[in-house]
Order: structure tokens, then C-alpha cells, then sequence
């Protein structure tokens, strides 16, 4: 499709779809769509379940943003809203799929998080031993000799997958939105098991998190793009 014509099908599609949503997705992915600039009036052009799509992850990630407002530092539920879209996607892309929603998660973070953001992931989310962490004696890069913490276990993807399943049902069974949160001005620790917080348990295994919500949020919002695309490009050899 050569410029003139998806010119002229874009302001077709302006007038059969309302303006509004069509601007509204087009200001919303704009920052993260930057290599492909048409992407979003090409799905448009191309049928229901990529606009679908696209409609249900800006719908979710904004009321992932609003909850600083409503419940503020809670960031159980912002993970909520974004698995919520992990979930709304596969089902979107195949109703009949036999993933269940778990599956969906480890799913996603597996094949649609770029290489680079597993790294980050990987860097930024660990797993540590409150009555086990190694401790040495290190210099530092002013040269001051200083005890470090060595944190001796490293996450799998599967693992930050399964911090954030644990954050959605114990939202959704239990009404327990609090136990896990994003890194702001220094690390924080987060129990492994946030079943814990229900029963008032004493745990000693924790994950120190470094990753800020803005961080997660990029990572998530990419790989949605990556999974809309690979939906939207298997559409599209079938015209």
C-alpha cells in the first residue's frame, strides 16, 4: 500500500470511526509506536480484534495510572490492570484458547518482552534471605572499604511472572491489595509469598525491588505492541 492510497483510506477511516477513540489511541501509543508511525490506522484498516486490542490495552493501563490517585502507593493495583490486559489479549486474539490465565502471564512474558527488558527485569527484581545474605567486604568506587550485600538467588522470568499472578488473586479471592510495590526514591522488599500478609505470617524470604513503575510500565506496554503485531501481521497474509 503505497502512501497516496493509505492517505486516502486514513481519512475514509476517520469518518466511519469515531475521532475521538482514533485520537485518543493514537496519543496513547504514540511514544511507543516509533518505528512503524501508520501501525495504528493500519489495524483500523484491518478488521475488530487488533482495534479490540489496542482499545482494551489503553483502557487498562490508564486505569493502572489512576489508581495512584484512588489508592495511592498501592501497587497491587496497578499489576492487576496489566494482567487483566495480558489476559484480555489472549482471550481477544483467541477465544478459544486453552491457556489457562496463568499460563497466559508466563506466556507473555516469555515470548513478548524484549531481550534487553529481561535483563532489566532480571537486574532490578531479586531474591534474598533476610537470615541468609552473604555479606562481604568490598571497596567501593570512592575506595571506601564497605559491607555489601551479596544477593546470592537471581530471577527467573517465570518467577516475576508469578509475583505478578500472586498480586492478581490475592486482589481478586481476598480483597488484599497491598504487599507489593514498585521501587521510588530506593529499593524495597517484597515477600515472596504474599500469602503471608493474609494469614500475618512471619516470613524471611523476600524479593528486593529495584524497578519503578514507570519502568514496568514501558516493559508491559512494548510487549503488548509486540503481541498485537505478531496478531496483526498474521491477519494481514490472509487478505
Amino acid at each position: 500500500m503505497n502512501n497516496n492510497s493509505f492517505k486516502e483510506e486514513e481519512s475514509l477511516l476517520k469518518e466511519l470511526c469515531d475521532p475521538l477513540v482514533f485520537n485518543d489511541l493514537k496519543d496513547f501509543f504514540d511514544e511507543y509506536i516509533v518505528e512503524d508511525r501508520d501501525f495504528i490506522e493500519k489495524v483500523f484498516l484491518y478488521g475488530n480484534v487488533p482495534r479490540r486490542m489496542l482499545n482494551s490495552i489503553r483502557r487498562l493501563v490508564t486505569l493502572a495510572n489512576d489508581m495512584e490517585k484512588i489508592r495511592k502507593g498501592k501497587d497491587s493495583l496497578k499489576v492487576f490492570f496489566y494482567v487483566v490486559c495480558i489476559e484480555s489479549l489472549y482471550i481477544i486474539k483467541d477465544p478459544k484458547t486453552t491457556m489457562n490465565k496463568d499460563e497466559m502471564v508466563r506466556d507473555f512474558f516469555k515470548n513478548y518482552i524484549s531481550l534487553e527488558d529481561k535483563a532489566l527485569i532480571k537486574r532490578t527484581v531479586h531474591k534474598k534471605r533476610e537470615n541468609e545474605i552473604h555479606k562481604e567486604k568490598k571497596i567501593d568506587f570512592l575506595g571506601t572499604n564497605k559491607e555489601i550485600e551479596v544477593l546470592e538467588d537471581k530471577l527467573e522470568l517465570t518467577q516475576f511472572a508469578q509475583i505478578l499472578i500472586d498480586c492478581r488473586n490475592t486482589f481478586v479471592h481476598e480483597g488484599i491489595y497491598w504487599g507489593f510495590s514498585f521501587a521510588k526514591d530506593s529499593p524495597v522488599d517484597v515477600p515472596v509469598d504474599l500469602q503471608s500478609i493474609r494469614y500475618m505470617k512471619r516470613t524471611d524470604k523476600y524479593y528486593q525491588v529495584e524497578l519503578t513503575y514507570e519502568q514496568f510500565r514501558r516493559i508491559c506496554i512494548n510487549g503488548f505492541i509486540r503481541l498485537v503485531q505478531e496478531y496483526f501481521d498474521s491477519l494481514i497474509k490472509g487478505f
